[in-house]
C-alpha cells in the first residue's frame, strides 16, 4: 500500500508546498505593493516586463523586507511539510475505509477553495466594483484577494495594450472628436489628423533664450512646495526658483510612471496606455516631436538621462524621435561607480555642464534618477539635516514615509539648485523648465488628498522671463511644455504642431492638463476612474479627457491619415 501511494503522497506534498509558497508570496507582495502605490495589484505591476527587470529585483531586495518575508514563508512551508501533510496522509492510512468522511473533507476543502477564489459563496463572485463599499481607502483595497487583484490587473493591462476603449472609433468619429477637442468650428475638411494640431507662433514675448534646459526630476512631488509643508524643507531650491520665475501650480504629469511621461513629453502626444516607445509608428518622429521642432528652429537637441539608455529602449526611442545627441549613465561614469538605476544627480548635472557649449543654441532634456529606490545616496556625507526633518516628521506619527526617502528628495532638490546656478554662470540667455515625471508616492499624510497625489510642479526660470506674467486661470500638464518653450524662441508665423498650448499666452479656450487617468483645470481636478459626476463642468472635462485619449490612440496606432490601418 505504501509503495502504491508513494508517488501520490509525494505529489500532494509538492503541490501543497508550491501552493503555500505562491499564496503567501502573493499576499506579502500585495502588502508591499500597497505601501508603494496605495493600491492593490494594478496594470503598473507589468512595468516588470518593460522596465529594467534586474534593476527592479535589486531595488526590491535592497528596499523591502525580503529576508523577513522569506523567513516567514520558509517557516510556513516547513510547518506544512512537517505537520500538516503527515496528518492528511496518516488519516488515510489509519482510516482507509472511511470513504464518507474522506469525501466530506474533500468536499469541505473544495468549498473553501472556491469561496477563497470567488471571495464568498454568493450568487456571483466578488467584483472590482465591490472594492469600494467603505469610505476608507485601505479597507477598500483589502476587499479583493491577491489572486483576484492580480486577475484584474492582467485584464486591465491587456485592455490597455489593445486600446479596447478606443477601438470603436471610425475615421469619421475621429474627425468629429478632433474638431470638438481642438475647438475647430469651420466647415473646412481636414484630411490629416496632425493638421488639427497645427499652430502658428505669435512671436517671442521677450528676448530669445539661446539655451533651454527641460529638467524632469524623478518622483518630484508638488505638495512639499505648499506653505503647510514648508517646514519640511526638502524643496528649498525649487521654491526659491519659483519665486523668481513662473510657477504653474495646477499642473499634472502626463502619466503615472516615468516612461509614460517621458514618451508624452518627447512625442507631444497624450499617454493612451499603449507604451508609445514600443510602437512601430514611434520609429519615426511624430509631427509633434519636441526635438524635431527645436531642430527646425536651429537648436542642437540633446537628451541627458542619468540611467541606462537600454531601459525601456529609451536611447533608441529618443534618437528615433529626432534628438541629435543622446547620453546615458554609461557616458557619465564607469559602471563600477553607478547604481542599478544609473548615476547620482551630481554626476549627471556635472556631465551636462561639460557637454553643452555656449556657442551654439541648444535644447537639452534632462532626466534625473537619484530620488528613487533603493535610496542609496550617502546622506550623512552629503550633509542632510537629519534632525531638523526628523523633528517635522514626528508631527505626523501615522506617516509611512521614511526619513531617507525625504533625504533623497532633499538631495535631488539641492543638486538641481547647484546646476541652475552653475549653468547661469557658464551660459548666457538660458531658460529652465523644471517639472516632475510623476507623483513620488510618498507623503507625510497617511491618506493624502487627490490634489497632492496628482500634481507635479512646473517652474519656468530665466532672465528672459522676468517681465512675463502668467495668464489668469492657468492650469496645464506635460503636453503644454513644448508649445510654451517653442513660443519663447519661434519667430512670428512659425508653424509647429502641438497637442497642448503655450502657458504664457491667453487663449480662447480654458487651460487644461491631461494625465492618463486625470484631467485638471484652474479650479477642478478629476480622476476619471471615479464614476461620480458632480456637475456639467465635471462632465465636460471628462469628455475632453476621453477625446484626448482617442486622438492619441488613433495617431499612434493608425497614423495621421485618418484611415484605419489594416
Amino acid at each position: 500500500w505504501v509503495n502504491n501511494n508513494y508517488y501520490g503522497n509525494t505529489f500532494r506534498k509538492i503541490w501543497a508546498l508550491l501552493f503555500t509558497l505562491l499564496a503567501v508570496s502573493l499576499n506579502f507582495g500585495q502588502i508591499e505593493y500597497y505601501k508603494e502605490y496605495r493600491d492593490s495589484f494594478n496594470e503598473y505591476l507589468f512595468g516588470l516586463i518593460y522596465d529594467d527587470t534586474w534593476a527592479i529585483i535589486q531595488t526590491v531586495y535592497a528596499e523591502y523586507n525580503l529576508v523577513l518575508y522569506f523567513g516567514i514563508i520558509f517557516i510556513l512551508i516547513l510547518a506544512c511539510y512537517r505537520f500538516i501533510a503527515p496528518i492528511l496522509i496518516s488519516y488515510k492510512k489509519y482510516y482507509p475505509q472511511r470513504h464518507l468522511s474522506q469525501i466530506g473533507i474533500l468536499f469541505f476543502a473544495l468549498i473553501l477553495i472556491v469561496a477563497g477564489f470567488r471571495g464568498g459563496l454568493g450568487s456571483r463572485p466578488v467584483q472590482l466594483k465591490d472594492a469600494g463599499l467603505t469610505t476608507d481607502p485601505f479597507l477598500n483595497k483589502a476587499v479583493l484577494t491577491s489572486f483576484t487583484a492580480l486577475r484584474y490587473a492582467i485584464k486591465e493591462h491587456r485592455k490597455l495594450l489593445a486600446g479596447a476603449s478606443y477601438q470603436q472609433w471610425s475615421s469619421e468619429d475621429i474627425n468629429d472628436v478632433a474638431r470638438s477637442y481642438f475647438n475647430i468650428t469651420t466647415a473646412d475638411k481636414i484630411k490629416n489628423l496632425d493638421d488639427f494640431m497645427l499652430q502658428q507662433a505669435r512671436g517671442p514675448l521677450s528676448s530669445k533664450p539661446q539655451h533651454i534646459f527641460l529638467i524632469i526630476m524623478e518622483s518630484y512631488n508638488a505638495w512639499p512646495m505648499l506653505p503647510e509643508y514648508a517646514e519640511l524643507g526638502i524643496t528649498t531650491e525649487l521654491t526659491k526658483l519659483s519665486k523668481n520665475g513662473l510657477h504653474v501650480k495646477q499642473f499634472v504629469a502626463a502619466s503615472n510612471g516615468t516612461m509614460g511621461s517621458l514618451a508624452a513629453i518627447i512625442t507631444g502626444l497624450p499617454d493612451a496606455g499603449i507604451n508609445t516607445n514600443y510602437q512601430m509608428s514611434a520609429k519615426r518622429p511624430y509631427a509633434t516631436s519636441i526635438a524635431m521642432q527645436f531642430k527646425r528652429l536651429g537648436f542642437v537637441t540633446r537628451v541627458f538621462y542619468g540611467g541606462y539608455l537600454t531601459w525601456q529602449r529609451f536611447g533608441d526611442f529618443a534618437q528615433e524621435q529626432g534628438f541629435d545627441e543622446v547620453f546615458g549613465a554609461s557616458h557619465m561614469d564607469s559602471w563600477l561607480y553607478t547604481s542599478e538605476w544609473g548615476v547620482d544627480d551630481a554626476s549627471l548635472f556635472n556631465f551636462v555642464l561639460n557637454n553643452v557649449a555656449a556657442s551654439q543654441p541648444s535644447f537639452n532634456l534632462i532626466m534625473t534618477t537619484s530620488n528613487h529606490p533603493p535610496f542609496n545616496i550617502d546622506l550623512k556625507r552629503e550633509g542632510f539635516p537629519l534632525e531638523q526633518i526628523a523633528k517635522v516628521m514626528q508631527q505626523y506619527p501615522d506617516t509611512h514615509a521614511k526619513l531617507k526617502e525625504f533625504g533623497h528628495f532633499w538631495y535631488a532638490d539641492r543638486e538641481l539648485g547647484k546646476f541652475v546656478a552653475n549653468a547661469e554662470q557658464k551660459l548666457a540667455d538660458v531658460v529652465f523648465a523644471i517639472t516632475g515625471d510623476h507623483y513620488g508616492r510618498r507623503h507625510l499624510l497617511l491618506h493624502p488628498p487627490l490634489q497632492d497625489t496628482a500634481t507635479v510642479p512646473l517652474v519656468l526660470y530665466g532672465n528672459s522671463l522676468s517681465d512675463i506674467v502668467l495668464p489668469n486661470n492657468i492650469a496645464g500638464g506635460h503636453l503644454d511644455i513644448a508649445p510654451t518653450l517653442i513660443e519663447m524662441v519661434a519667430q512670428q508665423g512659425f508653424n509647429y504642431y502641438s497637442f497642448g498650448k503655450s502657458l504664457l499666452i491667453d487663449h480662447n479656450t480654458p487651460f487644461i492638463g491631461i494625465n492618463i487617468n486625470k484631467i485638471i483645470d484652474a479650479k477642478l481636478l478629476i480622476d476619471v476612474n471615479n464614476n461620480y459626476i458632480a456637475n456639467d463642468h465635471d462632465k465636460k472635462l471628462r469628455k475632453l479627457h476621453r477625446e484626448a485619449g482617442a486622438i492619441a490612440w488613433w495617431r499612434i496606432k493608425n497614423g495621421a491619415n485618418l484611415r484605419r490601418s489594416e
